[in-house]
């Protein structure tokens, strides 16, 4: 239909409506004043379920950081885009503060929020002590306070968002540092800068990582594939973090030192197809010739993860090749030493299965009030009973009147092995065919014959169900 005419005929005046061009509805300034930025808020600030919400903790580093880097564009620029210098009054220099948190001081961020709610702080001037205020803005007729504004909005997403993330205990473990970045009203009502929050959060969670990148480049150095189930992709995405807080914080990291911890952490699998040509690789690298010999650690990665999705498609990674041999020798050899008797610790230097026998027999039947096995004198304790099986035992470590006291001693140090007639017969029956695999040797294991911690323990656990 077409418009009235106006005064004297002229057409009227047609004015078009304001529309915001923007490619994501949750990026960008908006208003939650009114309904359609209440809506973009409350999106924008969802987070955990409340029975999955976190408490503020190292064990949670991971699951937090996970959740602020999937919230990351959400956030926005005052999480992003942190200015690490000024020039003629133009912000420069941004860093994430979600990414290289290790490379940004807490007073850095302070200073962004005090231009956000008090004023801005002159360079050389240091952040003043509590208590902080906040001015009071008129974004409606202050062009100037409008831009402010937005910057509060934004940073109140990132407070909502934290406080959706955190269980009530965590939120109070995190108020126990609100002068770091609280902000008081004219009428009373604070104000928590989020990026300042969140930079305490991160510190708080994570210190050492936040103070020492040489971490991430130990974790690379010391990458194996049997920590991760000899998975190769796991591992190279590891390692890929690592790699990206290293150069993310602004620290170097030598394309060729990169590369060849990546090489040796990658020859430490099973498979022999896959090792002989990581060893390819390394050898044309080590000799400066051939296909090889200028490989950047980026394009090592993409070849060894697609090499070892072809040889799993295929199902040959666990297929038999000549380290089985070192397997099956290794789980002969456990075997075997699953049916070694280790002596006991009354067992007066018994060595042999028919030994111990000999000495279990001899300490059940009662000969007077002491006895005499090889030249060790041994007490009759009447309070070792088992039905059909002894009514009392001979014992060189305590007496009758010293009984109770050994007893407790023993339920202290043996708490899952019950009282003495658990001790005296299944234990003795039990230590015959113990199999205990230090640490060290569990770790050398591993890491010389190539085989994951969970196969070790599958080996070690076989054995020792086809020998009991």
């Amino acid at each position: 239909m077409a418009a009235a005419a106006g005064a004297g005929g002229a057409p009227p005046v047609v004015v078009a409506p304001s529309v915001s061009w923007n490619e994501n509805p949750l990026t960008g300034n908006f208003n939650p004043g009114t309904s359609s930025g209440q809506k973009i808020f409350l999106e924008k600030t969802k987070g955990l379920a409340t029975d999955k919400r976190l408490a503020l903790t190292n064990s949670n580093a991971a699951e937090i950081l996970a959740l602020l880097k999937v919230k990351e564009q959400v956030m926005g620029g005052v999480v992003t885009g942190i200015p690490t210098s000024y020039a003629g009054g133009v912000p420069g220099g941004l860093m994430n503060l979600i990414t290289q948190s290790p490379s940004i001081p807490l007073e850095m961020v302070q200073r962004r929020a005090f231009k956000r709610y008090n004023n801005p702080i002159a360079e050389h001037d240091p952040v003043p002590n509590q208590p902080w205020t906040a001015n009071i803005l008129d974004p409606a007729t202050v062009d100037a306070d409008k831009v402010i504004f937005y910057d509060r909005v934004n940073g109140n997403v990132v407070v909502e968002l934290i406080k959706n993330t955190l269980t009530p205990g965590g939120w109070d473990d995190l108020m126990l540092q609100e002068a770091k970045f609280s902000f008081q009203g004219v009428n009373g009502i604070k104000s928590y800068d989020g990026p300042t929050m969140l930079k305490v959060i991160l510190e708080e969670i994570d210190p050492t990582a936040s103070v020492n990148i040489e971490m991430h480049r130990q974790a690379i150095e010391g990458s194996k594939l049997h920590a991760y189930k000899n998975n190769v992709v796991e591992m190279l995405k590891d390692i890929e973090k690592h790699h990206q807080a290293i150069v993310e914080n602004g620290h170097a990291y030598d394309s060729d030192t990169y590369r060849r911890h990546l090489l040796t952490a990658l020859r430490t699998g099973p498979n022999a197809v896959f090792n002989d040509k990581v060893q390819t690789i390394k050898s044309d690298v080590d000799a400066c010739y051939g296909y090889n010999a200028d490989i950047t650690p980026q394009a090592l990665i993409m070849s060894c993860k697609q090499q070892y999705i072809n040889i799993s498609r295929r199902g040959e990674w666990n297929k038999v090749d000549p380290k089985d041999a070192q397997i099956i020798a290794l789980t002969t050899a456990l075997k075997d030493a699953g049916t070694k008797v280790v002596a006991p610790k009354n067992g007066a230097g018994t060595s042999t299965k028919t030994e111990r026998e000999q000495y279990f027999a001899w300490r059940t039947k009662s000969q007077g009030k002491t006895a005499t096995w090889k030249g060790r004198e041994h007490t009759w304790c009447p309070k070792h009973k088992k039905e059909g099986v002894f009514d009392g035992m001979y014992y060189d470590s305590h007496t009758p009147e010293t009984h109770d006291t050994w007893q407790a001693a023993m339920d202290a140090k043996y708490p899952k092995k019950g009282g003495a007639a658990t001790t005296s017969a299944n234990v003795t029956a039990k230590n015959e065919k113990s199999l205990i695999i230090s640490d060290a040797l569990k770790n050398a294991l591993c890491t010389n014959l190539c085989i994951s911690e969970d196969d070790l323990a599958k080996i070690i656990s076989d054995s020792q169900v086809q020998e009991n």
